[in-house]
């Protein structure tokens, strides 16, 4: 009897496993294949997507794809919209950091406040007043409620 036991466990077991290999292997058949769509994807915009028909970790996956290709291609509005999404506050953070090389204070302050850096508004916030720009210096501290 113990070793019919020990027999139907052993057999859950590797069946269990077996599931396990088959879901994740076509998970990544997923991904894989969605990359040769995501020109078409990027094309329609992710304002225009009905991404429903997929679980939330796929979707995540399909989203910060795009935002990746976006920031690649420079379009960083569509990017911050997909990097919102997923809650990527790390890349929303180097996006701002984009911003603020070109010298675009006011977008990398709006895309701090939107990855909710509050170290990086501060930092910014100083060098804006440094530098004389009073009214960028103004939105960074109201957007931390510097007071």
């Amino acid at each position: 009897m113990d070793d019919t036991k020990g027999y139907v466990i052993q057999r859950m077991v590797s069946d269990i496993v077996e599931d396990n290999k088959r879901y994740l292997s076509v998970s990544k058949e997923k991904i894989e294949g969605f990359k040769t769509i995501l020109p078409v994807l990027l094309k329609k915009g992710i304002d225009n997507l009905n991404l429903t028909m997929f679980d939330d970790s796929l979707r995540s996956k399909i989203i910060a794809t795009m935002g990746d290709e976006y920031c690649r291609k420079g379009n960083f509005s569509e990017a911050i919209k997909c990097f919102i999404l997923t809650g990527d506050r790390e890349r929303l953070t180097e996006i701002a950091l984009e911003y603020e090389k070109v010298g675009n204070r006011r977008e990398a302050i709006n895309t701090f406040r939107l990855a909710n850096n509050r170290e990086k508004l501060l930092e910014l916030g100083n060098r804006s007043l440094e530098d004389g720009h009073l009214v960028e210096a103004i939105m960074a501290y109201k957007s931390i409620d510097f007071r």
